[in-house]
């Protein structure tokens, strides 16, 4: 009962949040949405060719709120574009019915990596796999990025492709899979380097698939539509404007932004990519030296990707799900409470946290929870013993 009732208050709070959201124009401007709608809308009434116009984003997302809004202020559409096509199909004039199609398109996004993910835990009965799945789709990251229409729930898709086809030794669905997870290119890397190292047959299938998705954007943006693309991706990368939002990471950009406020874009940024190649290398040598791919690497490797990537915000924080589901496959025996109580748990936890002063600090907790798990019990006590 009590998993049904925690469940139904949690998702109904979570509904609540997004009609909210979609129906008060003066919360148009705070959702990621308003620059997947001005993208879609481009490519509706000017061709995909013309999404990356920097000038159309802006009238397109000022026209959404009805005030003048500064050109700095313009939430960039600087995603991937084999989206394009999807916004295109699902975006009318009407912001709200088109916020709507996309949120369901999310939803079911999200429900196919949920369920390739609860595939995994094939030890568990039907309602605890059930309970556990639902616990993990109200995750608070993953519901945050369809309640603000962002595309993480892609990233989960993906990772959880990944993980479930190394575990099972599908080269073939662990590399598609790694494909989508270039939605947000750093995590890919960081996925595709160690891939490489171990899997060459599911690296493969990642570069094809990956080819196959570079080839379709350049298709849909032509010459000049890509150097718009790659001259966005210039202005984002600067970090001044375009609510880039540093101090609003959860990973160490983030940390550094908020703990060492005069420090400067650039300095941080090298920082962040020094760590992150640093870790990077170190993870692919792990990877490289193992002698099989299991949970526990998988599950520190996307851990490691969340905290250094130089550029992750809250949403993206859903690959920690499929962390989660690869430590509670090993460690379901050393574990206090039942599988479906720890995902639900986390939900609640994780969603009540985005409420406090200091919303940083159960993320970063649950990230250790996730380490002290992760090593097995007789490493930590080596590593502490005098």
């Amino acid at each position: 009962m009590f998993r049904l009732v925690a469940s139904a208050v949690l998702l109904l709070i979570y509904l609540f949040l997004w009609v909210t959201q979609i129906t008060t124009p003066l919360l148009y401007s705070t959702a990621d949405f308003i620059a997947f709608y001005a993208a879609g809308d481009i490519a509706r009434q000017y061709g995909a060719s013309q999404v990356y116009d920097l000038n159309l984003q802006h009238a397109a997302e000022q026209k959404i709120i009805g005030t003048v809004l500064p050109v700095e202020e313009t939430y960039p559409y600087n995603h991937l574009p084999f989206l394009i096509p999807v916004l295109q199909f699902l975006v009318s004039s009407n912001y709200t019915a088109s916020f709507t199609r996309w949120a369901i398109a999310l939803t079911l996004i999200g429900v196919a990596g949920v369920y390739v993910l609860q595939r995994t835990l094939t030890q568990e009965k039907p309602s605890d796999r059930l309970f556990t799945a639902l616990g993990l789709w109200l995750f608070f990251p993953t519901a945050i990025s369809i309640i603000q229409g962002q595309d993480s729930v892609v990233l989960l898709l993906g990772t959880a492709l990944w993980m479930d086809g190394l575990l099972h030794k599908q080269p073939k669905q662990a590399g598609l899979g790694l494909a989508l997870t270039t939605v947000r290119p750093h995590i890919a890397l960081f996925l595709a380097v160690p891939t490489l190292m171990q899997r060459k047959r599911t690296f493969l299938w990642f570069a094809a698939g990956s080819a196959l998705l570079a080839a379709l954007s350049f298709l849909l943006l032509g010459l000049d539509g890509t150097r718009d693309f790659l001259h966005i991706l210039s202005l984002t990368s600067e970090g001044d404007g375009f609510q880039m939002g540093l101090p609003a990471m959860f990973n160490i950009t983030g940390i550094m932004a908020r703990r060492f406020p005069s420090l400067s874009f650039k300095q941080i940024e090298g920082i962040s990519w020094s760590l992150f190649v640093v870790t990077l290398v170190l993870v692919a040598i792990r990877w490289r030296r193992t002698r099989r791919v299991d949970e526990m690497l998988i599950a520190a490797t996307l851990s490691l990707s969340a905290l250094t990537a130089p550029h992750l915000h809250y949403h993206d924080l859903t690959i920690l799900s499929v962390a989660l589901v690869a430590v509670l496959r090993v460690r379901r025996q050393d574990l206090p409470l039942p599988l479906p109580e720890i995902t639900i748990g986390a939900a609640w936890l994780l969603f009540l946290n985005h409420y406090l002063p200091n919303h940083f600090l159960v993320p970063y907790l649950f990230m250790a929870w996730l380490a002290w798990h992760i090593f097995p019990r007789r490493q930590r006590l080596a590593s502490i013993a005098p």
